[in-house]
């Protein structure tokens, strides 16, 4: 998504959010499917084939880059009768995406389908939260859900496009980048914080991601 666009999330669909270098503002906006129940009943079971919303019509997408940032200032402002304001131009942008988006509308088993992967997602995400700084293995998380090593290891990349252990990785990453902002962990604890099996594969792990040695890296980031 480069500067200026916009993308469409379906309801219970996997995803993540990140920037590949410098700083990034995103407004977001979460639309309620009782919005519009009423009136398309069938709509908490739409899941749109297309997330990019510069495929709508230009004027239609133009509309929608000059309302969607004075509905955020309604919404944060809060004047007088801003509810009415925000609800009736967030019904007017599902009109927009049901007439020019491509979208299916699932059944109740392809819902429920959807929805238990997206539970197994939320476990496993939990799981790794809780034991990231230990010797953690997939396998525990197979036995726990009582399926096979090999099936949870198809499901981990087709739901998160990285393997287990790239993924436990990250985490570990992410959770070391974070202790080096605040600036008061030597890199040696944070190695061992972060679950990083020794010192030479949490320098390689930076090396990697960034090109920079952990210290070096951690210098930048303290200013």
């Amino acid at each position: 998504v480069h500067a200026g666009e916009m993308v469409l999330i379906n309801s219970e669909q996997p995803h993540e959010i990140k920037t590949q270098g410098g700083e990034c503002t995103l407004m977001g906006i979460q639309l309620s499917p009782d919005l519009i129940a009423e009136d398309v009943p069938e709509f908490p079971h739409v899941h749109f084939d297309e997330s990019r919303i510069h495929e709508l019509p230009g004027s239609v997408y133009r509309n929608i880059e000059r309302i969607l940032p004075e509905v955020m200032e309604q919404y944060l402002t809060k004047p007088h009768l801003y509810e009415l304001y925000c609800k009736s131009q967030m019904r007017l942008l599902l009109y927009a995406l049901l007439k020019y988006l491509p979208y299916r509308v699932l059944t109740e088993e392809q819902s429920q389908t959807q929805k238990n992967q997206n539970d197994r997602l939320q476990r496993l995400i939990q799981f790794v939260k809780e034991n990231y700084k230990n010797n953690i293995r997939l396998s525990d998380f197979a036995e726990r859900e009582g399926r096979s090593l090999s099936h949870i290891s198809h499901f981990v990349q087709e739901m998160m496009h990285q393997s287990f252990r790239e993924y436990v990785d990250l985490v570990r990453y992410n959770t070391a980048c974070k202790m080096m902002m605040t600036g008061r962990y030597k890199m040696l604890d944070i190695c061992m914080e972060c679950g990083y099996s020794d010192y030479r594969y949490f320098s390689k792990s930076f090396l990697n991601r960034t090109g920079l040695t952990p210290e070096n890296y951690g210098r930048q980031l303290v200013g």
